[in-house]
């Protein structure tokens, strides 16, 4: 871990953000979203998968213009400046909510997958509290230790679902495929609509980390992020294709888990066999990652906007919120599909897309933007303390605009680039010991502290 003692514990790289976007996107959506969309689809979920792809980047748009519009805040601090107090307080509280939700939804998707497919006589509740406790530790470790799990499992999880796809070569059938568009555009246009409900409505996952990247990897940021939404898309369309392939429109309706089964078909003589679990491992890890982004999100955000000094101190209240709350979000699987085809799209694309568009519409109305200076420097002691969660005792003291001790470091350097303050739910800029935060509602007068 770096020295950092801010509220966030750690910044990641343009790289690790990318990562994790993709693991993210992966999740739940690797084992049960292909599933849904063959469903609705038929023969032509690959072309649905297709036109999933530029979605991608039309739900990080919002995300990655606000981080432009306001480099130095974070979502909690342009919401309100954009909203006023109250209105981004009660944007934020519907933010939080919704990944508060997610974490129940992600942990009882994966307990029951553990408890349909690999430990059918294990508790439900035991398995959730079990792999809460170890997302809890992960939050608790924070972002940085989150994005180098992310960089190990992203090369290792590539790595062994090429070799499944290698194995499951010689079980292909490609007459699986066709007819192609037999009912017309209705049936692959229709696939989408899953496909908006998870994993695309939940990237606004994103306006909360894109924070946490450091300075020096924001210029190429949004490259970054679009080469590796294609890497989302060419997974979706693989997994898609193997399964219809594969296994075929009739039996990939059938199981809940169809890519699960769909490695059971992998059997070379009595050398290879039950090669299933890998996917299942891979599953895992994925909504391990998924999980524990989501979770850090809700912790982060609500600390922010409490004005705490860390998240630490929320991170087991919410994790008591949500294991009993996964445990009755759904009655029975059946009640899953109806879900995830009926309510969760409506809410997610509403969160995740109407909601940062409608920001990002009024900030450039109003004419906000925080346009202080592009290149920052993270001052080491402001905010949170990493190590036992205690506040600061230079962070935040001086309300004149003075970086505490860091001042005197910056003038030994001779540089006078700006530096930033992060503090509960703003930042302050300063430069030569003055205060330099701009107002972004009027002339660029008004101090951040």
């Amino acid at each position: 871990m770096s020295g950092r003692n801010e509220i966030n514990n750690g910044l990641l790289s343009g790289s690790q953000l990318g990562k994790l976007h993709v693991l993210f996107a992966l999740g739940t959506a690797v084992l049960i979203l292909p599933t849904l969309v063959v469903l609705v689809a038929k023969e032509d979920s690959w072309i649905t998968l297709t036109l999933a792809w530029p979605l991608n980047y039309v739900f990080l748009f919002a995300p990655l213009a606000l981080n432009k519009r306001f480099p130095n805040f974070s979502v909690v601090t342009y919401s309100q400046k954009i909203l006023g107090r109250w209105g981004g307080t009660l944007y934020m509280l519907i933010y939080i909510g919704f990944f508060i939700l997610l974490s129940a939804f992600t942990l009882r998707n994966m307990g029951d997958f553990i408890g349909t497919a690999i430990l059918p006589e294990t508790p439900r509740w035991f398995t959730h509290i079990t792999f809460m406790i170890v997302i809890a530790y992960g939050v608790l470790l924070g972002a940085e230790v989150i994005g180098r799990t992310g960089e190990l499992l992203f090369m290792w999880i590539f790595i062994v679902t090429g070799i499944v796809f290698l194995l499951l070569f010689n079980k292909m059938d490609y007459n699986n495929m066709f007819p192609i568009l037999a009912n017309g555009w209705g049936q692959p246009l229709g696939g989408l609509y899953p496909i908006v409900g998870f994993p695309l409505g939940e990237y606004t996952f994103m306006m909360m980390l894109l924070q946490l990247v450091r300075p020096e990897d924001r210029p190429k940021l949004r490259r970054k992020l679009w080469s590796y939404a294609v890497v989302i898309g060419v997974s979706a369309l693989a997994m898609t294709f193997l399964l219809l392939t594969v296994l075929g429109v009739e039996l990939a309706t059938r199981s809940p888990y169809a890519v699960y089964d769909m490695a059971k078909e992998i059997d070379l003589g009595d050398v290879v066999e039950r090669v299933e679990i890998t996917i299942a491992v891979i599953w895992i890890s994925t909504v391990f990652t998924k999980f524990v982004l989501c979770f850090y999100v809700a912790n982060l955000a609500a600390a922010e906007l409490l004005r705490f000094s860390t998240y630490r101190s929320l991170t087991v209240p919410l994790a008591f919120i949500v294991v009993p709350l996964s445990l009755v979000v759904y009655r029975n699987s059946a009640q899953i599909t109806q879900f995830a085809f009926d309510s969760w799209p409506v809410l997610s694309v509403f969160q995740g897309l109407v909601m940062p568009l409608a920001l990002l519409a009024i900030a450039a109305m109003r004419g906000l933007r925080d346009d202080s200076y592009p290149a920052i420097n993270v001052i080491p002691g402001a905010g949170g303390n990493a190590g036992g969660g205690q506040p600061d005792a230079q962070a935040g003291s001086k309300a004149d605009g003075q970086a505490g001790g860091t001042e005197s470091q910056e003038a030994e350097k001779g540089d006078s680039e700006p530096a930033y303050n992060r503090t509960q739910s703003s930042l302050v800029l300063t430069q030569d010991g003055k205060d330099i935060s701009g107002n972004m509602e009027n002339s660029g007068e008004e101090k951040q502290q």
